[in-house]
């Protein structure tokens, strides 16, 4: 007889990950995942819903006008007159600087939040089955919507300064993005209602994480 397609009992994934992405190489996300295994024979494919939170360092430009010193000139305040030479006049002067309005700017990082809905789609092999331990192959991909973000104010404050305007140096985020995943799957069953799994897993973004940005 075919094989039937049988549902097994729901996993609970805790998921720490490492992101690396120009322009910011180092980035942390925390997410969790309740998962349906579905399986046929060593076959299985797996699907559910879950939840995760970026942590990603934004790098703003701050623009800013202050009123600095940008030369100087000889500023008569007398002069005399040589008794002697009549003809000859003697100037007494003093520097006097000179100000302008001149633009500086500062780069200000902030820490961004970003969490997201993940729906996770992918299709496992068992390779290995044996007593209590199983080693499983799988890939597929992730849909993931942005659902809420948390992006703090640049705190901008100079004695004397005039803010000009604050540019986003990494741009706004897209709401929704797809991931390809491929993971190994390392478990260990200690009743016939409980296992242990620990999966190492890589994750491709395939679509953009920023919005289009000219420059960028």
């Amino acid at each position: 007889a075919a094989p039937l397609l049988v549902a097994r009992p729901v996993s609970i994934n805790f998921i720490p990950s490492i992101v690396f992405y120009s322009p910011n190489p180092y980035n942390k996300m925390l997410g969790a995942e309740a998962v349906v295994h579905y399986k046929i024979s060593a076959f299985s494919i797996m699907s559910g819903a879950g939840f995760s939170r970026m942590e990603d360092i934004g790098s703003y430009q701050v623009n800013y006008k202050t009123n600095d010193s940008v030369g100087f000139y000889m500023r008569v305040v007398s002069f005399t007159v040589d008794p002697r030479n009549p003809g000859q006049i003697t100037y007494i002067v003093e520097e006097e600087a000179i100000y302008d309005s001149v633009p500086h700017y500062i780069i200000e990082d902030k820490t961004n939040y970003y969490s997201y809905i993940d729906i996770p789609l992918t299709f496992g092999y068992s390779v290995l089955q044996k007593s209590r331990i199983s080693l499983t192959i799988s890939a597929g991909v992730k849909f993931s919507v942005l659902v809420d973000k948390q992006e703090p104010m640049v705190d901008f404050w100079i004695s004397d300064a005039e803010l000009v305007d604050i540019e986003r140096q990494v741009p706004a985020r897209m709401n929704t993005n797809w991931r390809f995943v491929a993971g190994i799957d390392f478990g260990y069953l200690f009743t016939q209602k409980f296992s242990l799994h620990l999966e190492p897993v890589f994750e491709q973004y395939i679509s953009p994480v920023y919005a289009e940005q000219p420059g960028y």
